[in-house]
């Protein structure tokens, strides 16, 4: 779905006018240096796949979606979506692309979500039938229902979440970027919203691009991550491999019922903790089971919070 090769963005930006020698120098004559957003990246996506996209603020994600958009043109290298390059060919890369920002609205604030959805319906030249019959299948699936006839303005936030949705589905996309869609949600809205993505990967064969901070949506909802930081890429692969290949520390917590002391045909219930090292696991249970049963077994530590937390925290120290 996506191929990028040596992909860079450059940004020319004003250098701080005081301090570019006499006082108002600047302001008459800019001085200018060069950042550079996105440096020489390569990557692929592939279709019906779920990639996270990781990256502290200022790391290049938002250059990045702008670029897969079609918003923005690379200074250098390649990039296709779909077998066509987004910035020569925007209309046709936009018909087979939806987006989500969780912090921008494309929704008429005053007017019913099916206003919206009209207008969306002719600028995607989606014919009235498909539209009619896109429109109740997406309406049902995001349990919307009446709320199809309110403003955004009367909604509550996961509300209008899901009407955002809903807007960049109707023209029945084949990537679909979102860019923090839960920011703000509470926990029944966030499990909500992740299912419903995860069903469109997995039934539709959507190609989906998720930048956000929340960590456990990339965990639920992505197979694969893309970590970036200031334009580069520092990891792309599985978040299984990033979390076994993570020096992090975590232990296996064992609840164990054994025989009580007092000779009783009573049980009492402890809880073991091991720290987990390279092939331990297998006698940590062995010498549990052989105390008593065990009840509940989980590993704590080692979540991608936390190795992502640590990664970025020593290469910014």
């Amino acid at each position: 779905m996506i191929v990028a090769k040596n992909l860079s963005r450059q940004y020319r930006v004003q250098k701080d006018a005081l301090n570019t020698g006499r006082f108002g120098f600047g302001l008459a004559r800019r001085e200018m240096e060069t950042v550079d957003a996105i440096k020489n990246i390569s990557f692929t996506i592939n279709k019906a796949e779920a990639v996270g996209l990781i990256g502290l603020n200022g790391a290049g994600k938002s250059t990045l979606l702008k670029l897969v958009t079609g918003v923005l043109v690379p200074s250098n290298g390649e990039l296709t979506v779909n077998g066509l390059d987004p910035s020569e060919d925007r209309k046709k890369v936009a018909r087979d692309i939806g987006v989500v920002f969780g912090h921008r609205s494309q929704l008429w604030w005053d007017a019913p979500l099916k206003d919206s959805m009209e207008v969306l319906r002719m600028i995607y030249s989606v014919g009235k039938a498909d539209y009619e019959r896109r429109l109740s299948e997406l309406v049902e699936l995001l349990q919307l229902g009446d709320l199809i006839l309110r403003a955004p303005r009367q909604l509550s936030l996961g509300q209008r979440v899901r009407g955002e949705i809903l807007a960049s589905l109707l023209h029945s996309p084949k990537l679909l970027i979102l860019d923090e869609p839960t920011v703000g949600l509470d926990i029944i809205a966030k499990a909500r919203i992740r299912t419903l993505i995860r069903s469109l990967i997995d039934d539709e064969g959507v190609t989906v691009i998720l930048a956000s901070h929340e960590v456990s949506d990339i965990e639920e909802i992505c197979e694969r991550t893309i970590l970036i930081h200031e334009g580069e890429i520092l990891y792309e692969g599985t978040i299984d491999e990033l979390k076994s290949g993570a020096d992090v520390e975590r232990s296996l917590v064992l609840e164990v019922s054994v025989p009580a002391e007092d000779g009783s045909d009573s049980v009492e219930v402890r809880e073991m903790t091991v720290p987990l090292t390279g092939g331990n696991t297998a006698a940590i249970l062995e010498k549990a089971a052989s105390s008593g049963t065990v009840s509940d077994a989980r590993v704590t530590g080692g979540s991608l919070e936390a190795i992502l937390a640590k990664l970025f925290d020593k290469i910014t120290s």
